[in-house]
């Protein structure tokens, strides 16, 4: 192939030539204009006959260029000695001088081209051309054997195979004939006994099949020779040739004799030797369009790629004008949590500029609470690392440090990339929550206040009907009994809820200060264990625990509430004669406390939402069940002032698990 210049194409290989030349200069000159034009070549030069011998024993090669004039030699000579040892390969003259009927002498022994050393410019052209002539010589050489095998092969199943003889009668139905009959074809003599001929022709052959039996029966003196498809017993339509000869006046047969034989391998042969024809002659036009119809190609797909890349930037643009228009910080994060892209909010936000978020690791640009649960390893939750590898993650109320080091509290969602099918990272997006935490912070401080004063009067109310209840009242039979029951339950569940909000108001406003001292983490579980047996004994749910000793430093009696509470729930929540199961083990640096049950499970949506105040799954099922809703928002309370931290799992259907991971000893 050549380019539109005329200078030779670049191959797709390392071209191996040898060079029979005895100047040095010639052969430097020769090489030069080679990896001008492109070619990528390594050369071998030699001088005399015995080197080419030598050379031609130990190696292979794609060309052979060589002088005309040698020492005690010609490149004639030289092509002539492989011609012998039956190479055939591109071989071209590089010649100072050489008269017009010397070159044409060199044409005639099988020299490739001539090429005079003051137009050396020519030599990559020569080359070029004398490897796809080669190339074509290989390809026709390669066809032509090709169709004398497969005539070959022909003639061999034609030998090899049986010939159908049938007998027809004069209205073309079978009559009981040799063994041979549809041997070609497939069909047995009970198969067609008894069955025009004409059905097994195809539909398309049917007139010419008349024909050729009407002359049949026509001239009882001569064969009819005819080809046409037939049916093959497998259903298949087949090529037959054969000749019809009319022996009905014959006494010994009395038939209409058809011999015929399975031609289908030999039109697909000759239908084979045609399209390969054919394709050889369609090469030279198509190589010399070919280089036209490629330009085209080159400036279409340039064009193509021109359009694409303004529409690619003009959907960048529109993008990034939609993401920085957006209320809420959206950044995005590469596999390694190194940002790629932040919008103009999650700067604002941060304090930070867009660029500085660019190329960076978001834990190293100060977002505490994602550097503290990167720090805790695989399967903490981090909002940035998590979610290329578990999916979409939500977390509420998270402290961030900003730029200039306050801390702002926000809420994220941080959802995986998909690309062809893999993970490539994930969005991250950020809203700033502070003035919701400002509005909770109200309403929370007004429950309180409402609490405090409902205490005092809740417990004269709980007094004086605890008194009815342990009266003769209680023990008075009708409604006037169970009023009281009812009263007593109803206003014990309203002092539990009063103490709940007060218990998670303290703790979440910080003015609770947990002494710590050191604690064996089995002991308090078996404590919690034993606090709930009671309440699990009378649900039909058995506790069990598998606590190892290990010691940290906590409030004993807060951890004892936040266990107690989440065994409270589990037991709650669990069906009759289901296990409830209290684990702890050292992780890490930490403490692990697991909490398992076999209950209904919690929604993938509801994994976040259960653990702030008044969030229970399922609100109808909670009251039901006599839960306040406080509970799993006062261990979050308890986990966080422990430097720890909370979180569920769970599979729908088939239970859940409460995991709180405290700070070891230390």
């Amino acid at each position: 192939m050549k380019d539109q210049d005329g200078s030779a194409s670049s191959p797709t290989r390392r071209l191996r030539l040898l060079m029979i030349e005895d100047d040095v200069t010639d052969v430097e000159l020769a090489l030069h204009e080679l990896k001008r034009a492109g070619l990528e070549v390594e050369v071998e030069v030699i001088q005399t006959p015995d080197e080419l011998d030598e050379c031609l024993d130990k190696a292979s090669y794609d060309a052979v260029l060589s002088d005309y004039k040698l020492p005690g030699w010609t490149g004639l000579d030289a092509a002539v000695l492989l011609r012998k040892r039956k190479f055939y390969i591109p071989f071209i003259l590089v010649s100072g001088i050489l008269g017009d009927e010397a070159a044409v002498d060199c044409i005639k022994q099988g020299i490739s081209d001539v090429v005079l050393k003051d137009h050396l410019s020519r030599l990559p052209l020569a080359l070029d051309r004398a490897l796809q002539e080669q190339e074509m010589r290989r390809a026709r050489a390669w066809a032509e054997n090709e169709v004398r095998q497969r005539e070959k092969r022909f003639r061999a199943l034609i030998e090899n195979s049986s010939d159908g003889i049938a007998l027809v009668g004069p209205d073309g139905r079978f009559l009981p004939s040799t063994p041979a009959t549809g041997a070609a074809l497939g069909w047995s003599p009970d198969d067609v006994q008894g069955c025009n001929l004409f059905e097994f022709v195809h539909p398309e052959d049917l007139s010419n099949a008349a024909t050729v039996f009407a002359d049949v029966l026509g001239d009882p003196s001569r064969a009819i020779p005819f080809q046409l498809r037939c049916r093959n017993h497998d259903g298949s339509w087949r090529w037959a040739e054969g000749v019809g000869r009319n022996l009905l006046a014959d006494p010994s047969v009395q038939a209409v004799v058809i011999h015929y034989r399975d031609i289908t391998e030999r039109k697909e042969q000759e239908s084979e030797i045609r399209r390969l024809n054919e394709g050889l002659e369609r090469m030279v036009t198509e190589r010399t369009a070919e280089l036209e119809t490629a330009n085209k190609e080159l400036e279409r797909k340039i064009a193509e790629q021109k359009m694409a890349e303004e529409a690619l930037a003009n959907l960048q643009r529109n993008t990034e004008l939609i993401l920085n228009s957006a209320g809420d910080g959206i950044l995005r994060v590469d596999l390694d949590g190194k940002c790629t892209f932040a919008n103009a909010a999650a700067a604002r936000i941060l304090g930070y500029t867009q660029e500085e978020f660019v190329g960076r690791d978001l834990h190293s640009l100060g977002l505490d609470s994602f550097e503290a649960a990167a720090a805790a390893g695989p399967g903490s939750g981090c909002a940035v690392c998590g979610a290329p590898r578990h999916g979409v993650l939500r977390r509420e109320n998270q402290m961030v440090r900003r730029k200039e080091g306050s801390l702002i509290p926000v809420d994220t969602s941080t959802t995986p990339i998909i690309e062809r099918g893999e993970i490539a990272g994930a969005v991250l997006v950020l809203r700033d929550v502070s003035e919701r935490q400002a509005m909770e912070k109200m309403k929370d401080d007004f429950v309180s206040v409402v609490s405090h004063e409902l205490r005092t009067p809740l417990t004269a109310i709980r007094g004086s009907l605890g008194l009815l209840a342990g009266g003769d009242l209680a023990r008075e039979p009708g409604p006037a009994g169970r009023m009281v029951e009812i009263a007593v339950s109803n206003a014990d569940r309203l002092v539990r809820l009063v103490n709940d909000i007060l218990d998670s108001a303290r703790l979440e406003s910080g003015s609770v200060v947990l002494a710590r001292e050191p604690c064996m983490a089995n002991e308090l579980a078996l404590q919690a264990a034993e606090l709930m047996r009671p309440v699990a004994g009378s649900a039909g749910v058995q506790l069990e625990v598998d606590a190892q000793p290990v010691t940290f430093s906590a409030n004993a009696d807060s951890i004892l509430q936040l266990l107690t509470n989440l065994l409270s729930n589990a037991t709650k929540f669990s069906p009759p004669g289901s296990v409830v199961r209290l684990e702890c083990r050292p992780d890490n640096g930490n403490i692990l406390f697991r909490v398992i049950d076999h209950g209904l499970g919690i929604p993938a949506d509801k994994l976040e939402s259960i653990f702030g105040r008044f969030q229970p799954v399922d609100a109808s099922e909670s009251r039901r069940r006599g839960g306040t809703g406080l509970g799993l928002s006062i261990c979050r309370s308890i986990a966080r002032h422990h430097g720890g931290r909370i979180w569920a799992e769970s599979d729908l259907g088939n239970g859940s698990t409460f995991v709180v991971s405290l700070p070891g000893e230390g």
